[in-house]
């Protein structure tokens, strides 16, 4: 007997290798395919017929992060190794586009601040790497999440510029120690 599902002439015309094993290359009189619902051993790691949360449709097994996209493993999106890297398209676990400038959520390192979340007295530029302080303010605390929280015009202690504090008895009036 042969040892594997052997076709004859016609496409329909197969033989059978003799055993009743499902797991070698033929299955039932018909050569062995990733989806038939048989785990070929050393060929396909699942094969439940079709994908599934746990097989991809290329009988592998589904993991977010195999760079194969599973709608029914719940991925919108599989990059491999560029998952959850900043402005990949794809995040961690692969349920949606992951860290971008205009996501709603200031991502550190890479942002200083987002596109849609607001900032006091100030716009985050594009590309959120920085704020952009309203006229007659500034961000003397370095901390893009307070914004730009000095009034330039009438702080004592940043009068016309951050760090520039007016002496003893000077009153900071539109930007200059009088």
């Amino acid at each position: 007997m042969p040892n594997s599902c052997e076709l004859g002439p016609f496409a329909a015309d197969v033989h059978d290798d003799g055993n009743a094993v499902d797991t070698d290359a033929c299955i039932g009189c018909k050569k062995a395919v990733c989806s038939d619902g048989h785990i070929q051993a050393n060929v396909e790691s699942c094969d439940d017929g079709q994908e599934s949360a746990t097989c991809n449709a290329d009988c592998s097994v589904a993991a977010c992060g195999d760079s194969k996209l599973n709608i029914s493993a719940a991925e919108v999106c599989d990059l491999g190794v560029k998952n959850g890297s900043y402005n990949s398209g794809c995040n961690a676990d692969c349920s949606g586009p992951g860290k971008v400038c205009g996501d709603g959520v200031v991502d550190i390192p890479e942002e200083r601040c987002d596109l849609l979340v607001a900032v006091a007295n100030a716009t985050c530029a594009p590309g959120c790497a920085m704020i952009v302080c309203a006229v007659g303010f500034a961000d003397c605390d370095n901390q893009a999440a307070t914004g730009c929280e000095v009034n330039t015009k009438t702080d004592e202690n940043h009068c016309g510029k951050c760090q520039n504090k007016c002496g003893g008895f000077q009153d900071c009036n539109n930007g200059a120690c009088s």
